[in-house]
């Protein structure tokens, strides 16, 4: 088989597993805290996004208020 014919997926999964074990080494507690800081993170976000938008619709309402 040459190089040109190898499947590039190979690639790609040695890059997820090494991801997962690092992932696994950075938090020693479990991947359960993990998830709850991507969670935590994701309504963080979401509330500034939410923010941003309320912003751009209503200007004149924001403006008032600070």
């Amino acid at each position: 088989m040459s190089v040109a014919s190898q499947p590039d997926w190979v690639a790609h999964a040695s890059r997820v597993l090494a991801s997962v074990s690092s992932r696994s080494r950075t938090f020693p507690c479990g991947f359960a805290i993990f998830v709850a800081d991507c969670a935590q993170e994701k309504i963080v976000s979401a509330r500034r996004r939410n923010q941003h938008a309320r912003r751009r619709r209503y200007p004149a309402f924001v403006a008032k208020r600070d």
